[in-house]
Formats: structure tokens, sequence, C-alpha cells
């Protein structure tokens, strides 16, 4: 006997003999599953009731992890974050996965239909493996809740054992025996990426993910480049294909740069200043990936990340932290350099005044400093004595601080961010200046200026340029660690 079955019939049999399986043990409500939830601290607590109404501006606090030169040092500081409430719903974009099996695409899961039966076109859907769906907020936000819609014409319990990740920092996970319609995970954490990792070896399905949250003021955004040059051109590719929207990474869609052979490089410059937090770059797929494994990051002439490696990558983004206009890429392979997109993101630093003189930074302000702690204290030398005004350089004139004998450290907060240009550094004078001869300076754990010489200095300034509000004197040298005062130079960033 031959059975001939319908279109629609032969479509969900095909979709079972992908993995489904028969559930008919109904949804169970929120209470019937297994929720772990990981946060970070935050010292406000506000409604998300839904009133139209807004709620006064509050603060986040979060730990935030930054990779340094290209990922092999870590600094950690606290990041404050203000919004707005009520809680929204964040749009997202910029979606992948880790496959894609019978058209089941990513951007499914964020088209706004809702509708859980696959065969409405409404699902993702990736091959056999422990996979992954990600997607991206249209910029930072601090993420409250996220909602996912899991499929019901079949094969629900695929979606039985998964976690959540914000900015790769897990914030949810899912595991039990029953699935679910439709769960709502609380999140609580800033970020931008939102990931969800199954921990099954199973085809993974996603009808809908929702983000609700807060946006950031003053989150990171993407910045525009323009002005671009690179060391030569050859093939048609010209610089400017790296900044022109099109991420596609194929050279025969026109998408990518290309040099001649040599020792090359690319640059291009922000319409203004920046505080630039990361830079994404996009690598040729279609061919000679394997040309972009050796280079270095700098803005304005500063390094800022580099990438050294014999595996080469498709896209990677590339922690930055520095202050400046000019991005430039320096490759340290001799051979052809391509670029299919270049991607900046950041914060635009925004100055006081607008006066020219106050613009090109030559009435740089002297910024307070406050809540100050250090390693220890000793002989009366509170940390409170190197921000208070007096520069006395003689310790009999209860001007400066004082520590035990260790690798000691001293730090104190500004009222706000800022762009800090330069810190000044008074050395005692009476007695004991060489005890301050090596040691390095950081604002919010990333270093800006260090000292070590044979020699005492009586008043040092060091050239800082670094976003941030801690600055932190860390010494070198197992001894005391005596300051008579520390004055910062810079503006402050609205």
């Amino acid at each position: 006997m031959v059975f001939v079955a319908s279109l629609p019939v032969a479509l969900l049999l095909l979709q079972c003999f992908a993995g489904c399986s028969a559930d008919s043990s109904g949804w169970p409500s929120e209470d019937d599953s297994t929720l772990s939830v990981h946060g970070h601290t935050r010292n406000v607590i506000i409604s998300d009731q839904g009133s139209s109404v807004p709620v006064p501006e509050t603060d986040i606090i979060q730990q935030e992890t930054v990779w340094l030169n290209g990922g092999d040092e870590t600094a950690s500081h606290e990041v404050s974050h203000k919004y707005y409430g009520p809680v929204q719903e964040l749009k997202l974009r910029l979606c992948s996965q880790s496959s894609t099996a019978f058209s089941g695409i990513c951007s499914r899961a964020i088209d706004g239909n809702t509708n859980q039966n696959y065969r409405k076109l409404s699902c993702t859907h990736t091959k056999t493996e422990r996979g992954w769906w990600q997607a991206r907020l249209t910029s930072r936000a601090y993420i409250k809740r996220i909602q996912i819609y899991n499929r019901r014409d079949c094969c629900a319990n695929r979606l039985r054992n998964f976690y959540i990740t914000v900015d790769g920092h897990k914030c949810a996970e899912y595991h039990s025996s029953k699935a679910f319609s439709v769960k709502t995970f609380n999140c609580d954490r800033v970020g931008a990426v939102v990931r969800i990792h199954s921990r099954m070896s199973a085809p993974l399905t996603l009808c809908e993910v929702r983000v609700f949250g807060h946006p950031l003021s003053g989150a990171v955004q993407e910045l525009k480049l323009s002005h671009c040059s690179q060391s030569s051109t050859a093939f048609s590719g010209i610089c400017s294909r790296a900044i022109d929207g099109n991420n596609n990474q194929n050279y025969r869609k026109h998408s990518c740069t290309h040099t001649n052979a040599g020792r090359n490089w690319w640059q291009a410059k922000l319409t203004s200043r920046a505080h630039i937090r990361r830079i994404q770059i996009f690598n040729r797929r279609d061919c000679c990936p394997n040309r972009l494994r050796s280079f270095y990051i700098t803005v304005d002439g500063h390094k800022c990340a580099e990438y050294h490696s014999s595996k080469a990558f498709s896209v990677k983004t590339f922690n930055c932290d520095r202050v400046g206009e000019l991005v430039r890429i320096d490759s340290k392979i001799i051979g052809y350099f391509t670029l299919c997109e270049v991607r900046v993101f950041g914060d635009p630093v925004s100055l006081e005044s607008k006066s020219p003189a106050k613009a090109r930074g030559k009435t740089v302000r002297k910024l307070r400093l406050g809540h100050c702690s250090q390693s220890s204290t000793a002989f009366s030398g509170v940390c409170s004595r190197a921000i208070d005004g007096n520069t006395s350089q003689n310790y009999r004139k209860h001007s400066c601080t004082h520590t035990e004998i260790e690798r000691g450290w001293w730090q104190a907060r500004l009222t706000s961010r800022a762009h800090i240009k330069r810190i000044q550094i008074f050395n005692r004078r009476d007695c004991c200046a060489n005890r301050l001869r090596n040691f390095y300076i950081t604002v919010d754990g990333h270093k800006c200026a260090e000292y070590r010489s044979s020699k005492a200095f009586s008043v040092k300034t060091f050239n800082c340029d670094r976003v941030g509000a801690v600055v932190r004197i860390h010494n070198r040298m197992r001894t005391y660690l005596t300051l008579c005062e520390v004055q910062v130079y810079g503006t402050y960033v609205h």
C-alpha cells in the first residue's frame, strides 16, 4: 500500500523526523521548574507595574570586568549606570545562531510574531547539537526580564535545559523534566548581547525572545568613522569599504578593503573625540582570512588591543578603553591586508564648555576627589590628608598619608566620571622621599601612568588620558606609602 501525505502533513513529518517527540504532558506553571538567577548588586528597587509616569533617575552599580592587552589581563571596577523607569520592551537585532536547519533562521525569534507553530514560519531551528542563539540590543541597557516563547505544535521538550547570558555573564537558567509554553526569566544584568545556550544535544528552537528593561542614559553607542586612508590600494579595495555599513564578508560583494603586499595599515577618524570602549572587525570569509592573524589597534597612536593567533576569526570584538579620534589597525604580517568592516563603540566626550579654548583642552580644570581609602594606616596618616587641599610636604604639618610596611595602595573617587588628563603628586620632603620611586596609577582599574627611578621627586605631574572616576596609586615597593597631596585635572564627562 502506498501512502500519500498532504503537503502540511509531509512538512510536519519532516520536522518530527528532525527530532520531534510527542509531548502530551501539558504546560506547567513557572513554579513547576527550577529557576536560578545570577544578578549584580543594585542600590534601588523600582516598581515596574507599567505606570506611564517616569520615576526619578536612579543608579545601578555593577562590578564590570574589562579585558586588556588583547585578552591577556583583566581589571575590575564599579560602573554606575543611570536609567529612568518604567520597564519597557527593548529592541533586539543583529542575531546569529550556532547553525540553521529547516529554514529556521535566527531572525524568526525577533520578528514580533509570537506564533508557536513552526509551520507558521515563526520559529528558529538549529541542527542537532548543543546549540546557541543570540541577538544584540540597539544599545546597552539594564535588562530586567527575558521572555521566551517555546514551540507548541511539536518538540517542546527540547527546551528543558539551558541558560541565558548577557554580555557573557549568566543571568538565568532553566533545568526541568517539564516543558513550558511561555516563560519569563528575571535577569538583572547590564549589557547588550543576549545569548541562550542549550545544554542538550538537540535542535534548539525559539519562537520568540523578548527583552524588558531600562535603556541607559549615556549608554555605549556606535560611533561614526570617516576620512579613512590605508597604506596602499589593490584590486579596487578602497579604504572606505570598511566603513560603508556593509558588513558582507565576501570580497566579490564590493564590501572589503585590499592593499598591495607589504606590512600594511588602515585608519579612519571619528567625527569627534570619544571614549572608545570596543572595536569590532569583520574579516573576509570567501577567501584568505588567515591574512588577518597578527595585528594591533591604536587610538591616537596609543595601543589599545592586539591579536596574534594561528587561527583566523570571522568577526571579533576588541575591548579598547581609550580616549581619542583616530583608529588605526597595523598588520604585523607582510602580505595583503583586507578588512570587510570596522565598527567602533563608545561614548562621545562632551566638554563642560564649548568655547574654542576649552575644546582644545587649554583650560583643563582641577577635579574634586572624595571617598578615599588606603591599604592600611600608620602614624595617624589617614587617606584624606592627600585630598585636603594642604600641599605641605612636611609630615609634621599633618598633611601626608602613611601606610604600614607593605606593597600599599591609596585611592579616591571623583564626584562624577571625567576625562582625566593629568594627575599631580606631592611627595614628602622632610624625610623618606625615596619611598615613592616605583609605583603606577590606574583610573577605574586601567593603568594610565607609572614611575620608576633611582631618584625621588618633590612634585611630579603625570599625563593620564583616561575616562573614569576612581584614581588609585599602587606602590611596587615593600615599604611605607606616603602621599602629601594628589590633584587631578581634566573635564567632566556628560
